[in-house]
């Protein structure tokens, strides 16, 4: 059995107390699972921070923008991406990462898929939903 190799920022320690950006929070720890604080609004403590983000509603959705987005509220203020709404989950993209977000009880579950950009973050959406050539 291998040992499980860590990245060396990890094993050197110097992680603690970094904030890190969403695309890299996601790409380093592949699925983050949120609380459900109060109404729309999901949190977590990754390396002593809290990460706090909320679901809007758009006031009003266009043909490109769905009615909903993700918004990091804590440790800074950042749009994260619309909510691009397929079968049980949502695909989302944000700085070269697409993932999806699942609701799941009084959860939120972020779930890196992929990097790329918002072409590949819709292939996989037409592939996830039937509508995409085999």
């Amino acid at each position: 059995m291998r040992k499980k190799e860590f990245p060396p920022y990890e094993r050197e320690g110097t992680v603690q107390n970094t904030l890190f950006k969403f695309p890299l929070l996601l790409a380093l720890y592949h699925r983050v699972i949120l609380r459900r604080e109060r109404e729309g609004i999901y949190s977590t403590v990754l390396k002593g921070a809290v990460y706090r983000f909320i679901i809007k509603r758009r006031k009003k959705p266009s043909q490109g923008k769905p009615p909903l987005y993700l918004f990091q509220l804590s440790p800074q203020k950042t749009y994260i991406s619309s909510l691009f709404p397929v079968d049980d989950c949502y695909f989302l993209e944000h700085g070269g990462v697409v993932a999806t977000a699942k609701l799941q009880d009084e959860e939120l579950v972020l779930q890196f898929r992929s990097f790329g950009s918002f072409k590949r973050m819709q292939k996989l959406v037409e592939l996830s939903s039937g509508r995409g050539s085999h």
